[in-house]
């Protein structure tokens, strides 16, 4: 579950990200994603990016019917190798970031 929640975060977050822990203490005026900081925390209340990380991870399993977190994952990989033949055809991180979450349904 942790790689596809890493995965998805990665292909999906368009914040800038922080990764000072003290960051922590600001995150409501912070504009930033606290994932990595989260991570670090664990899994507690205060780890709100990893917690809304996990929920997205859990309605892709659940939205594609997946029987679990691996299913997921392999499909996830299946679908980069054929992005990454695209990608020549897709220019620009953003473009491909958009046509990802395209082909997810988001």
């Amino acid at each position: 579950m942790k790689q596809l929640i890493e995965t998805l975060h990665l292909i999906l977050c368009n914040r800038d990200h922080e990764y000072q822990i003290e960051e922590v203490l600001k995150r409501d005026k912070n504009p930033k994603c606290l994932y990595y900081v989260d991570c670090q925390l664990g899994d507690t209340e205060e780890a709100k990016d990893l917690i809304v990380w996990t929920e997205v991870a859990n309605k892709f399993i659940l939205e594609l019917q997946f029987k679990n977190p691996e299913d997921a994952m392999n499909f996830l990989r299946r679908v980069l190798m054929v992005l990454q033949g695209l990608s020549p055809a897709i220019d620009g991180v953003q473009k491909r970031k958009e046509f990802i979450k395209v082909l997810l349904g988001d």
